[in-house]
């Protein structure tokens, strides 16, 4: 975890005093640095900041830095805003829920938490960096303490004409303080990581019945239920940076929204019933977890993070993907999202009715993600643009009676080769049945014959021996 020191001399200049794994330096911060040298007194590399393939307007605080006033006795607070939609200057036109702000970014206002205290500071806005999509602020001052919880819940850009649109915030840090020993900051998060390459995926998990018995029973309950139930499980899929090659995922943290929506179609028309909607944030850890279509359905079981291609790891079993939908999975990293099931009630015999409940993930955001690379924990923010997933229904396997069929064909495939003929599937099939039962049919003869040879070989010495002797 990034930690930046400050060792606090108030007659001279501030420095840092800090440990091997944090960097030491004199207090040059201030109003008038550039962003450029303060990455440089932090030891972030600016390199890291670009415009992503996609456009995606929201503020993210990607580091902060503090200062000791001498003359008030307070510590001034500097934050690191970027922005990974496109643009030259701040200062050109921006669509904001549907209006223009055509005028300069003037300012910034966070909303922050302190010691558990919320409030909001209009921070003026210090020096840009357009090309690496980045702003420093000046935040606020609060009185010398020996520790404190700051945490960033919102941020919002303020132009002269209309605010901006407001971009929530998970930035947290906590920060130590001593006269004699210095002062530290300790990041929620030790880097920003910013990605290109990702996709979500509903995929519908089929009933593949574990069994004759269980397949007899499973047929029979669903001829005679009135309810069907689809089983669905959503996957967030995504490409590292190229220079990034991690060993294990430690943690996730998502937002999305989870939607439900009842309604009936009876006769044709459509009759709407309760839909709620919410904003979920959920936290992952690693974990084994185990998912049936039905009870009478074969068991599959999934990790939480999977490194590489689910799909070719085997964690779907024996159901089918064609080639798109395999690609869907074809990433660096697999995240389980979530599990849900969607139900419709044929409400009577004659079927004219039908209760439908249906279940929606969207709008898909990872907000933190913690890697583990050569013994290392990285504990990365994340920026992506939202995203929905798309459907995905892989196809259960043949059934025995298909498989059979298949052999068959094959043999008489083979047999028509053999001769130069040419026919089509059913023939083929035919053709391979039948040379099955001649072939099941000449084995009572074969076995008669095998049996009569080797009696015969056992015999045959003695009477070669009786031959000779009694001639």
């Amino acid at each position: 975890m990034k930690k930046i020191g400050f060792m606090i001399c108030l007659l001279f200049l501030c420095c840092f005093t800090v440990s091997a794994e944090e960097i030491e330096y004199q207090n040059v911060i201030t109003d008038s640095t550039t962003i450029e040298k303060d990455f440089q007194v932090l030891g972030m590399n600016i390199e890291e900041y670009y415009q992503p393939k996609y456009n995606y307007s929201k503020w993210y605080v990607v580091a902060m830095s503090e200062a000791y006033d001498q003359t008030t006795y307070d510590i001034q607070t500097y934050f690191y805003i970027y922005n990974p939609m496109k643009l030259e200057s701040f200062s050109q036109e921006i669509e904001i829920d549907g209006e223009w702000c055509s005028s300069e970014l003037e300012s910034i206002t966070l909303e922050y938490k302190l010691s558990n205290t919320t409030n909001f500071v209009n921070s003026k806005i210090l020096d840009t960096n357009y090309e690496h999509h980045l702003l420093k602020v000046k935040g606020f001052k609060y009185p010398f303490c020996e520790t404190a919880k700051i945490e960033i819940l919102s941020i919002q850009g303020m132009c002269t004409y209309l605010p901006g649109k407001v971009s929530e915030s998970t930035f947290k840090a906590t920060t130590n303080h001593s006269k004699l020993n210095g002062l530290s900051v300790e990041l929620s998060f030790n880097s920003t990581l910013i990605l290109d390459e990702y996709e979500a995926v509903d995929v519908l998990i089929p009933k593949e019945y574990d069994g004759l018995l269980k397949t007899i029973k499973g047929l029979f309950q669903d001829l005679i239920t009135s309810t069907k139930t689809e089983y669905y499980l959503t996957f967030y899929n995504f490409n590292f940076p190229n220079n990034i090659v991690p060993d294990s995922i430690e943690y996730a943290k998502f937002s999305y929204d989870f939607s439900v929506r009842n309604y009936i179609i009876s006769n044709g028309n459509q009759t709407d019933g309760l839909t709620t909607k919410e904003k979920l944030i959920k936290e992952y850890l690693p974990g084994t977890y185990t998912f049936k279509a039905d009870k009478n359905s074969k068991e599959l079981e999934f990790q939480t993070f999977v490194l590489g291609n689910r799909i070719e790891k085997g964690e779907f079993g024996s159901l089918k993907f064609n080639e798109s939908e395999k690609k869907k999975f074809n990433y660096d990293c697999s995240i389980l999202l979530d599990s849900r099931i969607n139900w419709e009630n044929r409400m009577n015999m004659a079927g004219t009715a039908y209760q439908y409940c249906t279940r929606e993930i969207s709008n898909i955001e990872m907000l933190e993600l913690h890697y583990k690379k050569d013994g290392i924990l990285y504990k990365c923010q994340v920026v992506s643009k939202p995203t929905d997933p798309t459907p995905v229904k892989p196809s259960k396997p043949d059934p025995w009676y298909k498989k059979l069929w298949k052999f068959f064909v094959q043999i008489g495939e083979f047999i028509f080769e053999t001769i130069g003929k040419v026919a089509n599937e059913v023939w083929y099939g035919l053709t391979g049945i039948g040379v099955c039962i001649l072939g099941i049919a000449c084995i009572p003869t074969a076995i008669f014959l095998i049996v009569k040879l080797v009696t015969n070989l056992c015999v045959l010495p003695g009477k070669i021996v009786a031959k000779i002797f009694g001639g």
